[in-house]
């Protein structure tokens, strides 16, 4: 292989020295040291077969290094995945808990004209307390039905 400075190859090819230190850098263009000199490779040199091994080990390393971005790229793409699912699962919770206010607003809303006659109706103690164990039973129903509602949501997600 034949190296020039990278003075000399700025010349040769317009590249300015400062990309092709990043270019060295980067792996994208061998170099060695000559003395207090970097030189690099210079691409338009002819190889003969005595280059042929020291270019194998060039691109065994850089296949190296693409397999190793290539297997980061991944590694950040199932992260991003992760954080992706752990988003939308914090925003279900969120969403059924809004939809569950909702819910008891409307249910509260709609009996409000029934508790208002109730209450004109002035009922005695023992007519109050069966009226209590009816409300309650009908709430526990309620929340038994958004209970299985919730169950049945969370199985047909999985």
């Amino acid at each position: 292989m034949k190296y020039i400075t990278i003075k000399e190859y700025n010349l040769k090819y317009g590249i300015s020295k400062v990309a092709i230190y990043e270019a060295v850098k980067q792996g994208k263009l061998l170099s060695r040291k000559r003395g207090n000199l970097i030189v690099v490779e210079d691409k338009s040199y002819q190889k003969n077969d005595d280059d042929t091994e020291e270019n194998d080990i060039s691109n065994n390393n850089r296949s190296k290094l693409n397999t190793a971005f290539q297997i980061a790229k991944i590694q950040k793409l199932q992260a991003d995945i992760e954080y992706q699912k752990q988003r939308i699962e914090s925003r279900k919770e969120e969403y059924l808990i809004e939809y569950t206010e909702q819910i008891i607003e409307a249910y509260t809303d709609a009996f409000a004209t029934l508790k208002n006659e109730l209450i004109n109706m002035r009922l005695n103690n023992e007519q109050i307390a069966v009226l209590q164990d009816l409300i309650s039973r009908c709430n526990r129903n309620f929340i038994t039905k958004l209970r299985r509602l919730k169950g049945k949501t969370e199985d047909a997600e999985e």
